[in-house]
């Protein structure tokens, strides 16, 4: 099952969709990169063992279903998937390098991230947190926050539901 440590490959992979969305750029759910800039980019190391738990990720990311229910104007919509459709990387085999990891979005998650204000930015410095409690809570905190007339309030045992979710 992948994990909130994880999620980093998918908040990063909803950044490059929006930016090039918002520059007008033509967009994909499948996307093409090199594994060093994602590591940089969330903030983790590029030492041999960075690369294999991201190969790690991606395929717990791949194997993890997902039920949700998606936004759609006047309707409900639940949906079944898995974060990643698949991925796969080419590999130097002389050199032993990486030419590149192409991972591919469900379509379902690609035109979720594509709807207006589908995904709220996150601060680079969000990466740096190191524990998954306060990553959880970060999130929460960056969705309700701003959207509240009255400011934004829980009780304890809202945020103790919203944490089994």
């Amino acid at each position: 099952m992948a994990t909130i440590w994880d999620a980093d490959i998918l908040i990063w992979t909803a950044t490059q969709l929006t930016e090039a969305w918002d520059r007008g750029m033509e967009t994909s759910p499948t996307l093409k990169f090199f594994p060093y800039d994602l590591l940089k980019a969330v903030r983790r190391g590029t030492s041999g063992q960075d690369y294999r738990d991201l190969r790690s990720a991606l395929t717990r990311l791949a194997g993890t279903l997902v039920r949700t229910n998606i936004r759609a104007t006047g309707k409900r919509k639940t949906a079944v998937f898995h974060w990643l459709e698949g991925w796969s990387e080419i590999i130097d085999e002389a050199k032993q390098e990486s030419r590149g990891i192409t991972l591919t979005l469900p379509q379902w998650l690609y035109h979720g991230i594509l709807q207006q204000g589908g995904v709220l930015t996150i601060d680079p410095d969000y990466f740096l947190l190191t524990g998954g409690v306060e990553r959880w809570m970060y999130r929460v905190a960056r969705k309700h926050a701003g959207h509240q007339e009255l400011s934004w309030q829980f009780t304890m045992r809202q945020l103790y539901e919203k944490s089994r979710r």
